[in-house]
């Protein structure tokens, strides 16, 4: 085996990185020409492209990465969906906003702590 030879990337790893590429992609299109369901499509596409990246890295900063891209995602498309759902942000969805922002906190904590 030679000294440069590479492992090569598990399927997982390219479909993960497709899809961030594929998602990063639409979300700069759609925000470029004004089509705002082309960006909230690319940008969901591009956290489960991560999601997928981070579970086949099994990381922890990786997924605190992926956390807070999630976090972001959530709090620009979360209170639009709630309205259109007839739902109220304040007291029906943010109480389980704070449960995960909790959650990413500790994941904050174990990597500072140590």
């Amino acid at each position: 085996m030679s000294v440069d030879a590479k492992t090569p990337a598990s399927a997982g790893l390219r479909l993960g990185l497709g899809l961030i590429a594929l998602g990063a992609l639409a979300l700069a299109v759609g925000e470029l020409i004004g089509v705002p369901l082309l960006a909230v499509v690319g940008r969901w596409t591009l956290v489960v492209g991560l999601i997928v990246y981070a579970y086949e890295r099994r990381s922890l900063t990786t997924w605190i990465l992926v956390a807070m891209v999630l976090g972001v995602a959530v709090g620009l498309d979360g209170p639009p969906l709630a309205v259109r759902l007839g739902l109220d942000w304040t007291a029906d969805v943010q109480p389980w906003i704070r449960l995960l922002s909790q959650i990413f906190l500790r994941l904050i904590k174990t990597i500072i702590g140590p």
